[in-house]
């Protein structure tokens, strides 16, 4: 079967992805970054505190 198109019309629209992020959605980005960054931080804090060498801050004389 023989199929012809004469004419195509289409629509094509381009744009970067970076430039769908809304600004809400950006904040929204950025304050989970933070919150995890704070998050790892204080573990890090904590893995420190407990495998540091040296006297115990809660030792009593």
């Amino acid at each position: 079967m023989d199929v012809r198109i004469n004419e195509l019309t289409s629509n094509i629209h381009a744009t970067d992805a970076r430039a769908m992020l809304t600004p809400d959605v950006l904040a929204q980005i950025v304050e989970a970054v933070l919150r995890q960054l704070e998050m790892e931080n204080r573990l890090q804090k904590e893995r420190d505190h407990d495998t540091r060498i040296g006297p115990s801050t809660t030792e009593t004389d």
